[in-house]
């Protein structure tokens, strides 16, 4: 059995251990014969957010048949790992090592550990040609690959966990994972589909023309709304938005675990979502979304976004939808007060944003787009069935690792 390391430091609150945990899932689903896995995590409290059988408080625990240690327990976590050194360490998300590691890691008696470099998942044109590239290490016992998450059969895809599946193909199943976490009064609304359901789960930001234009679209199709709305950094922000709102009904969520996450997600009809995890499974769910991304210096997270949305291009029959969605998904995520990077520069001036920056524009771009759900609804729904025919992460990662040994 091949011993594995995963390292997660987690800056996004729950997208990066988000991949992390969801990655272990899968890998023991398939492969629990031929894996062992350690899961090395540097902030424990936010583990615990998704799966609540972690304990925060414990530097060293056991769970699911994985180790767990805390990052940042040098003493504990050094001890383990030297007494059960990996065959490979997968680095998630450009992580590094914790210095106690590196230390067991480059001796001269080390011989036969595989790094892999796993990367962000990004839509961008380089993820192709960056795919399984080699790296240099300074031990020639110690070798490096980097393996790209992406949306194309030149990279190694998503990660497609039986969980996350069951519920997006079966929304019975999907129901029953949730009804333990939502009021009788939204089981019924998602059962019989009665009222619109929308999902927050997003920055701090101003959602009043969100606000305004879920309020139109509620009178004008003629049902409620209910938005679900996650606990965190979103969760003021669109209560207040919705306060005075009419046919706007609102369900305040308890931390979730990653699997009634992923359930609920997948029974909605319109997400609003940020992060990397989240990112990537309504991209799965075939459902309409605005993706709002984790914010960079001099706005280079554009660049990541607009090369996201030319992927999204071509499940768009109709241009001026598209161009309509594309234009609100730049303009919710640009911030004119904020410098630009040349290239985030050059997207801003290609789609006009700056005259783009007043709420008035956002709401009525929003509002079109409800207005067009069905269209949208049908290009997101291709767009999903083309990244879900890629195969899934997991097979793609364990053929590697088969191959290098």
């Amino acid at each position: 059995m091949k011993r594995i390391t995963l390292l997660c430091k987690v800056v996004d609150n729950y997208g990066d251990i988000g991949f992390v945990y969801r990655l272990s899932r899968s890998l023991k689903e398939l492969y629990a014969e031929q894996f062992q896995l350690t899961l090395v995590v540097s902030n424990l409290e936010s583990f615990s957010r998704l799966c609540p059988q972690i304990d925060k408080n414990l530097a060293l625990q056991e769970y699911n048949g994985w180790t767990i240690l805390d990052w940042n327990n040098e003493k504990e976590s050094a001890a383990f790992i030297n007494d059960n050194f990996p065959d490979v360490i997968l680095e998630c998300f450009q992580c590094g090592r914790p210095e106690w590691l590196d230390n067991l890691l480059f001796n001269e008696k080390r011989q036969g550990v595989l790094i892999v470099n796993l990367e962000y998942l990004t839509a961008e044109e380089w993820a192709d040609d960056f795919h399984l590239l080699k790296s240099g290490t300074r031990s020639a016992g110690v070798k490096k690959i980097n393996f790209m998450p992406g949306f194309t059969d030149k990279t190694g895809g998503l990660v497609l966990d039986n969980e996350f599946m069951e519920s997006l193909k079966d929304k019975n199943a999907a129901l029953k994972k949730v009804q333990d976490f939502i009021s009788e009064a939204s089981k019924k609304s998602l059962e019989e589909r009665s009222d619109f359901n929308v999902l927050v789960f997003s920055y701090q930001r101003d959602f009043s023309y969100v606000a305004r234009a879920l309020q139109d679209f509620a009178h004008s199709a003629g049902k409620n709304i209910r938005i679900f709305a996650a606990p965190g950094l979103s969760h003021k922000s669109i209560l207040s938005a919705v306060k005075d709102c009419s046919n706007i009904i609102v369900e305040e969520l308890p931390y979730l675990c990653q699997t009634s996450w992923d359930a609920l997600l997948c029974l909605m009809d319109f997400n609003f979502i940020r992060g990397e995890d989240s990112f990537s499974r309504a991209s799965l769910s075939g459902l309409p979304f605005i993706w709002d991304i984790y914010p960079q210096e001099d706005q280079f997270h554009l660049v990541k976004l607009y090369a996201f949305l030319n992927r999204l291009k071509p499940y768009f029959e109709d241009s001026d939808l598209f161009d309509r969605f594309s234009r609100l998904s730049l303009a919710y995520n640009y911030d004119f007060k904020e410098s630009l990077c040349p290239e985030s520069r050059s997207i801003v001036e290609e789609n006009g944003l700056d005259i783009y920056t007043d709420r008035d524009f956002c709401f009525k771009e929003l509002l079109f787009l409800l207005n067009n759900y069905q269209g949208l609804k049908t290009s997101f729904a291709l767009f999903s069935k083309k990244i879900l025919s890629n195969g899934n992460l997991t097979l793609a990662l364990a053929e590697v690792l088969k191959n290098y040994f």
